[in-house]
């Protein structure tokens, strides 16, 4: 494994797990289903390769990305992919799990359409955990997303809100959440997924940055630090 490799694993797998095995709740295990909205990013893909060792070949691993990605998202563990381009993905998830219903909705895009459907799709006693939300344009977007949170988090179904649980989170450096990834990774479980490499000048900082702004990114974009002389 290279230095690039082992250094796309803290950030993006540690919230991987994090979102998983922890701040979730839902205990994943065999024959259990997820969807990972936005399954060929940094996050996704670490996400979908954990949550296929959590579930085991019985579960069921379901994902959002693009067509172009769709072969990528499979290659990692994937069994059922959504191409967002073409399809609408909550009416999707409602048509086509509504009788085995999902055990936790992970959503690295921050998507709350999809949240305000999920009682149709997702377990009463699931999670929909949101590790990722746009970042609001303008002064109107930032009310719609702080009414969107206070309607998800405080709003109970008897009273209009989405009768299901939801959650954000964040990834917390912890020492064994770190132990574990080495594990995994050891395991051959988690493997790395590399969309880029920048040198550490101007132009590959506004390469990298760009990449990233673009949402389009397959995997981790890394930005290589020079050697010290």
């Amino acid at each position: 494994m290279t230095w690039e490799e082992a250094c796309s694993f803290p950030l993006t797998a540690i919230t991987a797990y994090d979102a998983e095995c922890v701040d979730s709740r839902v205990k994943l295990g065999n024959g259990c289903s997820i969807f990972i909205n936005g399954g060929s990013g940094g996050v996704g893909l670490y996400a979908i390769q954990l949550a296929r060792y959590l579930v085991g070949e019985t579960g069921k691993v379901v994902t959002t990305c693009s067509s172009k990605n769709v072969e990528l998202v499979k290659q990692n563990g994937a069994d059922d992919v959504i191409d967002y381009t073409t399809t609408n993905v909550a009416q999707y998830l409602s048509q086509n799990y509504h009788e085995h219903k999902l055990d936790l909705v992970l959503d690295a895009i921050g998507s709350f359409d999809i949240f305000k459907a999920c009682a149709a799709f997702l377990n009463p006693k699931g999670v929909y955990l949101m590790i990722g939300a746009p970042i609001p344009a303008n002064f109107t977007g930032v009310l719609t997303m702080g009414a969107n949170l206070i309607s998800a988090t405080l709003v109970p179904g008897i009273l209009g809100g989405v009768p299901r649980k939801f959650r954000m989170t964040l990834m917390t450096p912890r020492k064994h959440a770190v132990e574990a990834i080495g594990e995994l990774v050891e395991q051959k479980v988690l493997k790395p997924v590399l969309d880029s490499v920048w040198e550490f000048d101007d132009e590959g900082m506004k390469g990298a940055y760009t990449k990233i702004m673009s949402h389009h990114a397959r995997g981790k974009v890394l930005i290589r630090q020079p050697a010290k002389p």
